[in-house]
């Protein structure tokens, strides 16, 4: 009876073929956001968010953790910008866990990759590559939070934002 057991648990891990070695997928996101008037302390213009979220689904008992993202963000204003105007872009990837950070101020230790750049109406490209290992460990719920923003937008235009990249990664058991 137990080798039958070992047998049927075997097949169905060998089923999941990124456990406990590299597997990679591609993805592309995008979104237009002009945000709402911010009223912060020392802001000014606009600031928006757009969350997408990536569900992965590994064998049960089992998490995700991301290895490596690498890929490029791009960014540009839809419609003309008036000269000396701006709109600052952000792409991050974090997981579910609480905002914030117990070990530090102004962190975040739920967010392993954070890239932002800034437009004045040409097009920006923001590439990256890091290597995520020690900080990609998702939550149980195996979900990945995309997040692209706009902050100190006085544009007055959306700004069209769209990260495209790939993702190393692996299914491990959850301790």
């Amino acid at each position: 009876m137990r080798l039958l057991l070992i047998l049927a648990v075997t097949a169905v891990l060998s089923a999941h073929e990124c456990v406990d070695r590299p597997c990679s997928l591609a993805a592309n996101f995008s979104a237009d956001v002009q945000g709402e008037k911010d009223n912060r302390p020392e802001t000014w213009g606009s600031a928006g968010a757009v969350v997408k979220k990536m569900t992965f689904r590994p064998p049960p008992g089992y998490r995700v953790r991301i290895l490596r993202a690498y890929g490029d963000f791009l960014a540009w204003p839809i419609g003309e910008v008036q000269r000396g105007k701006f709109a600052g872009v952000l792409f991050g990837m974090q997981s579910t866990a609480p905002d914030g950070s117990s070990r530090a101020d102004w962190a975040a230790d739920n967010c392993f990759l954070y890239v932002q750049h800034a437009t004045n109406g040409a097009p920006v490209r923001a590439p990256f590559e890091y290597k995520t290992k020690d900080g990609g460990l998702l939550e149980m719920n195996a979900v990945l939070v995309l997040k692209m923003s706009v902050w100190l937008n006085d544009t007055g235009l959306p700004i069209h934002m769209e990260p495209s990249f790939t993702l190393v990664y692996r299914y491990e058991l959850a301790k």
